[in-house]
């Protein structure tokens, strides 16, 4: 997990997040179908092109009265079978609110994602990869979209810490030739099974 980061003081001394975002406007009546779709188009993805590695994570999180836990999950290759999945679940020893644990998911997937990058770079040569990282929390993505600056001051001191640790991941996952892409998809009612999983 990260470690202590004092919340800064102008916006200025806030780290960049090399990231591509998708938030769909919440006045378009349609945003759950496009974000689906967009997330088939993904699944549909050949897992590796000459030269070209993708990374699908699923993260998603829970709130319970007593606890509240991070989740993310990862699939072996775009089209892996479920039997490919890769989950780790994280449960948190105090009670924190939803967007704090769906931003630890997300935050997560893009540890886990560096991780998997770093030991294929020992042992198999790619030249560029594509990290898709999908949750289901607009209010997660707000924060990171928005940046902490823009949050209220209580949660920014609980939130800034995970985004200096997201953008600090995004920065090793450049070094490793990759591009991150964090996308908003529905919760639920859907068939999409990494998110299922995931849920």
């Amino acid at each position: 997990m990260p470690e202590r980061v004092g919340v800064p003081k102008s916006e200025d001394e806030i780290p960049i997040l090399f990231a591509e975002t998708r938030l769909y406007d919440p006045s378009n009546k349609d945003k759950r179908e496009i974000a689906l779709k967009y997330c088939q188009e993904v699944l549909e993805l050949s897992e590796a092109e000459e030269g070209l590695v993708r990374l699908l994570y699923y993260s998603d999180a829970s709130i319970g009265r007593k606890h509240s836990g991070a989740f993310s999950v990862s699939q072996r290759g775009i089209r892996g079978t479920p039997q490919d999945w890769i989950t780790n679940s994280s449960f948190m020893g105090e009670v924190v609110g939803v967007g704090r644990a769906e931003l630890m998911g997300i935050v997560e997937a893009a540890n886990m994602a560096v991780l998997r990058l770093r030991l294929m770079a020992a042992s198999q040569t790619f030249q560029s990869c594509e990290v898709y990282i999908f949750s289901d929390s607009e209010e997660a993505l707000s924060y990171i979209i928005d940046k902490p600056f823009s949050a209220t001051r209580p949660q920014r001191a609980a939130l800034y810490p995970l985004y200096d640790y997201l953008a600090r991941l995004s920065h090793e996952l450049v070094k490793l030739r990759g591009r991150l892409i964090i996308s908003w998809m529905p919760g639920h009612k859907h068939t999409i099974e990494g998110h299922v999983a995931a849920d």
